[in-house]
């Protein structure tokens, strides 16, 4: 039996936004708010109440993603994380992290019942059911955390489904009759994900996944925070006309940055208003410096070059080479690019000089990247894994930030029968389905992503199970 459509959605939770998809017409669709905006920050302020847009401007905490299901000693030790949530970081009586009075687990629930809202106000109905996407390399702790938080907001039943593999999911459910191996480069705002798999005819085959815990869009706007710091002197007011510098550890400091980084991916000079709070101290200058030896004041709007942006986050785009690497290789996938840039002497013997010299380990070449999360929309991103994978690297159809909600309403769809002929393998479950051809029986369902054997072409049914 169909659901009606809303009853059972797919949700992206995502470090720093969060979105909402349902199957209508057989085909993934977002779920606009009441302005019309089918994502939302993840932003929540326990205190008041507020979630999401309706949180910017408050005390509100966001991020905490990077923080469920971890110990306060694990997160602890992460620079990132110190400078994200400073003093407010603590330990709970039982060992994990919180922010302030907010836990990572009661932030989750708060903006799922808000994405629930959502899905309720444009459908009419509330779920009840969801597919729940997470990072690829979520440990079992982790897991637990998410799911604890949809059953603290209500949903009866919750299904998992990594990132990456929901992204190939809403690419692969338009290839109806050839195969690609496609490479998911999901970097969101606290982990980067990269994944191959071989997408379509009904099935996506996981190849390999590497990744990068520790690294996500939330470490370029503190990289770029710290350069706006070093290069201008900002004050915020406190109280009898006395004046405090702040760094890159102030939040607004940070919505800056971020803003910056968005505004560097379609122009090569960005500038953007100071937040309403921050003035430049009396020797504030302008990105370009000084001219004359005077100081050149920039009395309300701070600039960023593209070229600026990329050489304060040059490590961070240099730490995105070993991901793409080391899942290539698991995969046996040559990457043409792999030993650019290396030293000629070491790239001989180097793991990423055979990569790239070996024709075609498995028969195969990577026929598209697919750029998920809105921090995969920087130009260098996409200039680094063309150089790497040897092929274009845009911005497709797909975009970015709505490519993981899609995919999970597409399992959603799968689930509940909405959505045909598309299944999610591991290697050995694919090689045993492609060797017997269209007649294969009954198959096996991949028990991380939970996906379960739907119909194929040939009309045999099979085996469905639903959330």
């Amino acid at each position: 039996m169909l659901s009606r459509p809303g009853e059972v959605v797919g949700i992206d939770l995502g470090t720093t936004s969060s979105a909402v998809a349902v199957v209508l017409g057989g085909e993934p669709e977002m779920v606009p708010d009441e302005a019309g905006r089918t994502t939302m920050p993840s932003l929540v302020d326990i205190e008041l109440g507020l979630t999401g847009h309706m949180a910017v401007g408050t005390s509100a905490v966001g991020s905490t993603k990077r923080l469920i299901g971890r110990s306060y000693a694990d997160v602890k030790e992460s620079a990132a994380v110190r400078a994200l949530f400073g003093k407010a970081l603590a330990p709970a009586e039982d060992g994990s992290a919180v922010v302030g009075a907010c836990s990572p687990v009661a932030a989750a629930s708060a903006l799922l019942e808000r994405l629930l809202d959502v899905s309720e106000a444009a459908c009419g109905v509330r779920a009840s059911k969801a597919v729940l996407t997470v990072p690829a390399h979520f440990t079992e702790p982790q897991r637990a955390a998410m799911r604890l938080a949809a059953e603290r907001a209500g949903l009866a039943k919750c299904r998992l489904l990594e990132e990456p593999v929901a992204a190939a999911l809403a690419y692969g459910v338009r290839l109806k009759d050839e195969d690609e191996l496609v490479m998911v480069f999901d970097l969101g705002g606290g982990t980067l994900d990269v994944s191959l798999l071989r997408v379509g005819r009904g099935t996506a085959e996981v190849l390999s996944s590497a990744g990068e815990p520790w690294l996500g869009g939330d470490d370029f706007d503190l990289a770029i925070a710290k350069h706006i710091s070093s290069v201008h002197v900002l004050v915020e007011q406190v109280g009898g006309g006395l004046a405090r510098r702040v760094d890159e550890r102030s939040p607004l400091v940070r919505q800056l940055a971020r803003l910056l980084k968005e505004r560097c991916t379609v122009v090569k000079v960005a500038e953007e208003p100071l937040p309403m709070g921050l003035s430049f101290g009396e020797t504030g200058a302008s990105e370009g410096g000084r001219e004359g030896g005077e100081a050149v004041a920039t009395p309300t709007h701070v600039s960023l070059s593209r070229a600026a942006l990329e050489a304060a986050c040059a490590d961070l785009l240099g730490a995105m080479r070993r991901p793409v690497i080391e899942a290539c290789t698991q995969a046996q996938v040559a990457l043409p690019g792999a030993a650019r840039g290396a030293a000629s002497r070491a790239s001989t013997t180097s793991l990423a000089g055979k990569l790239a010299r070996a024709p075609s380990l498995r028969g195969l070449r990577i026929n598209t990247v697919l750029r998920v999360g809105a921090a995969s929309r920087m130009p260098a991103v996409g200039r680094l894994l063309e150089a790497l994978v040897g092929v274009p690297c845009p911005i497709g159809e797909l975009p970015p930030e709505h490519a993981v909600a899609l995919g999970a309403a597409v399992q959603a769809g799968v689930l509940e029968g909405s959505i045909e002929q598309l299944d999610v393998f591991n290697p050995l479950e694919a090689a045993l389905i492609r060797g017997i051809g269209s007649g294969a029986g009954q198959r096996t369902q991949r028990e991380r992503t939970g996906v379960p054997s739907g119909s194929r072409k040939n009309g045999r049914k099979q085996r469905r199970s639903s959330l």
